[in-house]
């Protein structure tokens, strides 16, 4: 449809200053994935908000788009593989789950330079308390992308304070005060950290941005309250989601 691809953009640039007017901050929650031997061996200080597109259940089909925050006290599972073979690449990742059938999912990947994002895995389940007169009732979905802006050096960690914008399918998450270290954890602080370009661009000016939608579009912010017990949906096999690539160097293997 084309009012899906006029969302995808949700008139949002890859980094952004500030929050949208109206709009309110994400909880910032701070998670840890433990290995065999309750060590922490991947750390992550962030907000997340999603602003995901769906369809009304009018006689017009009207597009919406609805936004809702991740938990600060989101549930944590995950895992560290560290493989001390020569020039074998190791990946770690962390799944954040909340409410029913709501979670997102980050996998790191690392060789002896770099670690970056390589993948960012979202799951949702229309309802109508999340997405107001949603059509498909009950329907889980699922969107996915790549943010290769985010990576360090192994035994550093990525921060990053400035909102940054990464485009999932149809849908985008938002990252605030993101801070990771997917690899070489010692204890249960953060190692020397890696600024993100925009953070050391950043001046003391606010901006607000200013999201627009098609003209049929209504924008519902929702927060949604973490739920200890998480059910795991499939997405239905006739789900299509149009994946939009973000542009960013890719670190060399």
């Amino acid at each position: 449809m084309a009012w899906l691809i006029g969302l995808t953009i949700l008139a949002l640039s890859s980094v952004v200053k500030g929050q949208e007017s109206g709009a309110t901050a994400p909880p910032v929650g701070h998670f840890a994935v433990t290995d065999e031997h309750h060590n922490p061996c991947l750390l992550m200080t962030v907000g997340m908000t999603f602003h995901v597109p769906y369809v009304k259940n009018d006689t017009k089909s009207t597009g919406a788009v609805t936004s809702y925050h991740l938990p600060a006290d989101a549930n944590v599972t995950g895992s560290c593989e560290e493989d001390t073979k020569k020039n074998q690449k190791k990946e770690a990742s962390i799944t954040l789950s909340w409410a029913d059938g709501f979670n997102v999912t980050v996998k790191f990947k690392r060789n002896d330079t770099v670690f970056y994002a390589k993948e960012i895995i979202a799951r949702y389940v229309l309802n109508s308390d999340v997405f107001p007169d949603c059509k498909d009732e009950g329907e889980a979905k699922k969107v996915n992308g790549t943010s290769h802006d985010i990576h360090a050096m192994p035994g550093r960690s990525y921060l990053c304070h400035v909102a940054v914008n990464v485009t999932l399918g149809n849908a985008t998450v938002t990252f605030s005060g993101l801070q990771v270290q997917p690899f070489m954890v010692k204890g249960s602080n953060f190692s020397k950290a890696e600024e993100c370009a925009a953070d050391m661009s950043t001046t003391t000016a606010h901006t607000t941005i200013h999201h627009t939608h098609p003209g049929n579009t209504t924008v519902h912010h929702t927060t949604i309250p973490a739920n200890t017990t998480v059910h795991h949906t499939t997405v239905p096999a006739n789900t299509t989601v149009h994946h939009t690539p973000t542009p960013s160097p890719t670190p060399t293997p």
